[in-house]
């Protein structure tokens, strides 16, 4: 075998060397993409919603006094009289009166539900990701007045909002 024939056998093994390690490569490329494709679809699912909910926490607690529908942190901003025809807002139940609260769990928190006399009422807590975790009422434990302690949430659990 010739030198030529010999530098040529060796370039032909190292193109297919080339060859074979691109392929593999591309190979993993792919596998890594789909993960990265699965990581991406994890954390729009599971993050998006805190984004979300961070941002409406911001705007809704961004004012010095409670009104119809912002309060501060702790506060309840509450709306006393029911849309007319001429709502430019959309209302997911337009003949009820609610009131909305957010609470800062650093610490525990006292919230008082007072007689409800023959009425229905419903208090939906709802976490960071938009589940409804609770809903004390009247359902459950009829009209009378009632103190509920939203106990602190652990260290370990970390922290949802800017602390």
């Amino acid at each position: 075998m010739g030198s030529r024939h010999k530098v040529l056998s060796l370039f032909g093994v190292a193109l297919l060397c080339c060859a074979s390690i691109e392929s593999a490569r591309a190979q993993n490329m792919g596998a890594q993409r789909e993960d990265l494709k699965k990581i991406a679809a994890d954390t729009y699912i599971y993050a998006y919603p805190m984004v979300v909910m961070a941002t409406t926490r911001e705007v809704m607690t961004a004012v010095p006094r409670a009104n119809h529908d912002q309060a501060p942190v702790n506060q309840l901003a509450s709306k006393r009289v029911l849309p007319d025809g001429k709502a430019t807002q959309a209302y997911p139940e337009p003949d009820t009166l609610t009131s909305l609260a957010w609470l800062d769990l650093k610490e525990p928190q006292v919230v008082s539900i007072p007689n409800a006399g023959n009425r229905f009422v419903v208090f939906s807590m709802i976490s960071a990701w938009g589940e409804v975790f609770a809903s004390p009422g009247s359902r459950v434990g009829g009209n009378n007045e009632k103190q509920l302690l939203l106990p602190e949430l652990p260290e370990s659990y970390g922290c949802l909002w800017p602390c």
